[in-house]
């Protein structure tokens, strides 16, 4: 019988096809907008890594926000891309 889930890396919890599936199409997405330059840091990796330390966080922290929702797409979308600067430049 098959295993359900992924070899982790030693160190780490075992993740199931369908999770590993989800990241690899966020790495796939994040490459894409690195191409379009449009990521605040420029690098799919380590944009990743932001996201991958940062999503939780926000959203205990907006969870009783009545617009919740809004704030936290609008926090993420400022984080990772590249919009006006505050300077106006």
């Amino acid at each position: 019988m098959e295993s359900s889930t992924v070899t982790p890396k030693s160190g780490s919890t075992p993740r199931s096809p369908r999770i590993v599936a989800k990241r690899q199409r966020v790495r796939e997405e994040l490459i894409r907008a690195e191409q379009a330059s449009v990521l605040r840091n420029d690098d799919a990796v380590y944009t990743f890594k932001v996201i991958t330390r940062t999503a939780v966080p926000l959203l205990k922290i907006y969870a009783d926000h009545p617009d919740s929702a809004r704030l936290y797409r609008e926090s993420v979308l400022a984080l990772l891309s590249k919009g006006p600067n505050i300077d106006g430049e």
